[in-house]
């Protein structure tokens, strides 16, 4: 692992980086009444204090149960989660009706700048099928991050690094400005890149028409692509150091979801920045196969940022 102490380049600036100025942004958190669904609400708490935002709960009730009971009973049990947050911090409270993924979804529709944080499953949830669910429909439709937390494990440590994976494409990059408004003032940022060692396989036998038995070519095209990594990431950590971050980058070679769970671990990040997909498209990094792997396994929350985020 590189940690960039030297001086900042002058010449290079990360210029999509958030304007932090603009209006402060929102976390949402829906919530359905269960303890699964309420795990996502340390997550939302670190990351008001990040951004010194207002937490939104969110609470969808089935219209089939009668108006008066349905209301009462919904805007209590928001009033006593309300309750679990410093008195410091504002919290909004909100009840819709409807289908809770389609309500919710609606609502996000109209929302600028927000951020939402969920469990991986609430009541409707089936345990180890963490997707298919509510969670899953959001993360697929939103335009908005969303900071998904394993039901498995409550999170409310505080945010001090933030790991963001990348590949060299700019939808992987896209997660940038977003891990940005996360890291200041104090935090860092992480960088890894993974070079798969399946993907240099195929590219050197579509390359040179050879099979993959030649110890030289394996080390000569490893070698090739680490290097290439590592340019790729002395270039963004000059970028983000200019602007005020402390990074840290580190080049691994295997599979991409389970490398970037290892360094996760290894280097004590708090939460994972990730884009739902990258390699240049969904040809490799399609939000079902490394994306979901990561949100699916990691012990640490994962934000999962979309291509058309309108948060950053």
């Amino acid at each position: 692992m590189h940690f960039d102490q030297r001086p900042p380049l002058p010449q290079i600036k990360l210029t999509d980086l958030p304007n932090r100025r603009e209006p402060n942004p929102r976390v949402v958190v829906p919530l359905d009444g269960s303890e699964l669904a309420e795990r996502a609400l340390g997550v939302a708490e670190a990351l008001a204090v990040i951004l010194t935002a207002p937490i939104h709960l969110l609470h969808v009730v089935d219209p089939a149960i009668p108006p008066a009971t349905r209301r009462d009973e919904a805007k209590q049990y928001l009033t006593d989660v309300a309750t679990r947050f410093p008195h410091d911090l504002p919290v909004e409270m909100q009840v819709l009706e409807g289908d809770p993924v389609e309500e919710l979804l609606h609502w996000l529709n109209g929302a600028e700048r927000t951020i939402v944080a969920m469990s991986t499953h609430g009541r409707r949830g089936i345990p180890r099928v963490l997707f298919g669910s509510v969670a899953d429909k959001v993360i697929r439709s939103a335009h908005v991050p969303v900071a998904v937390v394993r039901s498995a494990r409550a999170q409310s440590r505080d945010i001090q690094h933030v790991l963001v994976p990348l590949d060299g494409s700019t939808l992987s990059a896209s997660a940038l400005p977003v891990a940005a408004m996360l890291a200041h003032p104090h935090r860092t940022i992480g960088l890894v890149r993974v070079v798969d060692d399946t993907r240099l396989r195929a590219g050197a036998a579509l390359a040179y028409a050879l099979t993959w038995s030649d110890p030289e070519l394996r080390a000569d095209g490893a070698a090739h692509a680490k290097e290439a990594a590592r340019s790729d990431l002395v270039i963004t950590a000059a970028r983000l150091r200019n602007d005020g971050y402390r990074v840290s980058w580190e080049v691994r070679t295997g599979r991409p979801s389970d490398e970037i769970i290892r360094t996760a671990e290894t280097t004590g990040a708090d939460l994972i920045v990730m884009a739902t997909h990258g390699w240049e498209g969904v040809r490799r990094w399609t939000f079902g196969s490394v994306t979901d792997e990561v949100v699916r396994r990691s012990q640490v929350p994962v934000v999962v940022v979309p291509s058309n985020n309108r948060f950053a």
